[in-house]
């Protein structure tokens, strides 16, 4: 008789608890721009340093002057760009996030816009100027979301060959599939209401050795 090989997956979950005291020992994802600057005459040009957390491409915009580059890729180093002022008034430069992703390779889609300003003077003492207010235009960050102090999930499983039996406060599983299945996928979702505030990795397309193998769901 023919031996029914099959291949046995288990599967952990960690629950990561994000209490708000802790808050100033966890940096959100997002991205800053600084000019090395903030006032240049007529004709100077800047160092515009973008920096982030993240890695991947970031846009550049300025609402006057020469940009010598209008994107950067960021990373572990901080980049830059050069900025030539052309005329008297305010220059802001924008810092877009393109494609970002965190050091696992998942992509991150909601790091907002960070923004810098450089005030341009006109520099020749002979030319008589109407002097023009300007105000600074601001970047308006939004309101950082609290930290989920709920780190359970509303379901986790695999397909194919899907196993019952989950509830949310039990954190390891075990289930069988064929010999002939070479691969699964596991997913998990969060938890209802949580779904922008809990980030979940370990999922995805895992391949499959013959005898056990252990995939841990964060």
């Amino acid at each position: 008789m023919k031996k029914n090989l099959i291949k046995s997956i288990f599967i952990t979950t960690f629950f990561l608890l994000v209490v708000l005291f802790l808050q100033k020992n966890v940096q959100a994802a997002s991205i800053s721009i600084h000019a090395s600057k903030t006032t240049i005459n007529v004709g100077e040009s800047v160092t515009i340093t973008v920096s982030s957390d993240c890695i991947g491409k970031v846009n550049l915009s300025a609402t006057a002057g020469s940009l010598d580059k209008t994107s950067i890729w960021v990373g572990d180093a901080t980049e830059s760009a050069t900025l030539t002022a052309k005329e008297a008034g305010t220059i802001t430069v924008t810092a877009q996030p393109a494609t970002l992703s965190d050091g696992n390779g998942t992509d991150i889609n909601n790091i907002a816009p960070s923004s810098c300003t450089i005030t341009v003077v006109n520099n020749n003492s002979n030319t008589e100027t109407t002097p023009v207010a300007t105000t600074p235009a601001t970047s308006e960050q939004p309101e950082e979301p609290k930290k989920s102090n709920n780190a359970t999930l509303s379901n986790l499983g695999i397909t194919p060959n899907d196993f019952k039996g989950f509830t949310p406060n039990k954190t390891s599983y075990s289930t069988s599939v064929p010999n002939s299945v070479s691969s699964v996928n596991i997913y998990a979702n969060p938890a209802k209401g949580q779904e922008n505030k809990q980030k979940i990795t370990g999922t995805g397309k895992k391949n499959l050795q013959e005898g056990v193998n252990q995939f841990s769901i964060v």
